[in-house]
């Protein structure tokens, strides 16, 4: 049997699971424009694809797929309609050889969008734009507002068309990046929030090339219903029937890690700290009070960030969303969610200063090779009241350096200087090697000796 999995490709029809609420709604809606959120690989182009098909196949109007990515300006959105209609053509001939349209090459592109409409009209009932990609109208928007304007305007006011647009939360920026003189862009579109497939879905698609249904429940487990992941995972399974190996291979897959991290990235501040704190343990609805919190929750549920239980606890999605974020804490504690009710570092945290050491050392090391050192030791770092983490404030005053010493040795003097401050230096002998060792000016010890008397440090700590 050949492999039936696809990742990173969209799909349709016997390769296309779920959604089919979500599709109704959007072919049938009665809303002219409507607008589809979520994340990157979760779907969205696999989405426009199946709508189109289905439009066609039951007939009565015309669907048209409009890739817009890369278009920058006026003429490449042009060129990318034209483009999109001569697809069409090849796709779905019996729909649209009939349709007599032949651009004006003078004209704009909501002019040449009009004449479409009115050369569709002329065979079908309506037309529906599926538009991807649709953040490519920020560039388009900082090129010529103009143009995005008139654009706006034939795609909401428009006799016969309906349109539907993905994309994922950064097209929100719209409203930031211009000021029409109309309404803006996004005004008028009904928003829908493409998240991921539900564990009956999830164990469908999987169905399809695996019968092991112990097996299709762990890769349900694992990817909680992330279509990418899903896919990418039952695609290495299927070669591969050891699951744990696949798992672990995963884990460090550069491809999924991509995707993770722009996924990560497109969220506000706000959002990644809901999300960081969550993984600390901040689990339970109930710790959450203030209404923009509940709302962000429940938009990052949607989108498929989070999962809410019934029982009001919060998990982050996915197995490897997690071991990334792991990994990134472990990387630096600068990582951390930012919370002013966290305590400044201060006396009463030596325990954990010890046992973090390593870590502090990290963000010293990255200060160190960005020139940087913090200005005032009281009002740099905080303590996490949630799991205790030391991270540094993201606000906190630094001052450039012009250090003529390695920077390890910078990033060393930076750590020496918070124990002395913080700790009680006498606490353990290897406390007070360390800090005699940094005395030294005869440079008798490398960074590996250090590094080394950290790691005890820290693990005579947890030991403790």
């Amino acid at each position: 049997m050949r492999n039936p999995f696809i990742a990173g490709r969209w799909v349709t029809g016997p390769h296309f699971f779920g959604r089919r609420e979500l599709i109704k709604d959007l072919i049938h809606s009665h809303e002219n424009c409507q607008w589809v959120i979520g994340k990157r690989r979760v779907g969205k182009t696999s989405l426009l694809r199946q709508i189109e098909a289905e439009i066609h196949r039951e007939g009565g109007g015309a669907a048209l797929f409009w890739d817009i990515q890369g278009s920058y300006d006026a003429s490449g959105l042009l060129e990318s309609l034209h483009d999109a209609v001569e697809d069409a053509r090849d796709m779905f001939p019996d729909v649209w050889e009939g349709i007599d349209f032949q651009p004006n090459t003078q004209n704009q592109c909501h002019q040449t969008l009009k004449q479409l409409v009115r050369s569709v009209h002329r065979h079908h009932e309506s037309l529906v734009i599926l538009i991807d990609e649709a953040e490519e109208l920020i560039n388009i928007g900082r090129n010529d507002t103009e143009l995005l304007g008139k654009l706006r305007k034939v795609l909401q006011h428009t006799a016969g068309l309906r349109t539907v647009l993905c994309s994922t939360t950064r097209l929100e920026q719209l409203h930031q990046l211009m000021s029409l003189e109309t309404s803006p862009f996004l005004h008028g579109f009904e928003s829908h929030f493409l998240g991921h497939l539900s564990r009956d879905e999830t164990l469908a698609l999987i169905a399809q090339g695996m019968t092991d249904l112990a097996q299709a429940e762990e890769i349900s487990t694992l990817t909680e219903g992330n279509p990418f992941e899903t896919q990418l995972i039952a695609k290495h399974v299927f070669d591969n029937s050891d699951i744990e190996s696949v798992c672990f291979e995963m884990e460090t897959n550069p491809s999924l890690i991509q995707v993770i991290e722009v996924n990560f990235d497109l969220l506000t501040d706000q959002e990644r700290d809901i999300i960081k704190d969550v993984f600390c343990g901040k689990s339970a609805m109930s710790l959450y009070t203030q209404q923009v919190e509940k709302s962000l929750i429940s938009r990052l549920e949607k989108l498929g960030y989070l999962t809410v239980f019934p029982s009001q606890t919060i998990s982050v999605c996915s197995h490897f969303v997690r071991k990334w974020l792991e990994a990134r804490f472990d990387h630096s504690p600068a990582f951390h969610a930012k919370h002013v009710s966290d305590e400044w570092l201060g006396p009463q945290h030596q325990e954990a200063i010890l046992r973090q050491l390593p870590s502090l050392y990290k963000c010293f090391i990255d200060w160190a090779a960005d020139q940087k050192r913090m200005v005032d030791i009281h009002q740099t770092f905080r303590c996490s009241g949630y799991d205790g983490t030391i991270y540094p404030d993201r606000d906190t005053m630094m001052e450039d350096g012009d250090f003529d010493q390695p920077n390890w040795r910078v990033a060393l003097d930076q750590l020496m200087t918070l124990i002395r401050t913080f700790v009680q230096t006498d606490l353990t002998w290897t406390l007070h090697r360390i800090l005699q060792m940094a005395d030294d000016t005869q440079g008798n010890y490398t960074e590996t000796d250090f590094l080394d008397l950290m790691m005890l440090i820290s693990e005579e700590m947890e030991l403790a």
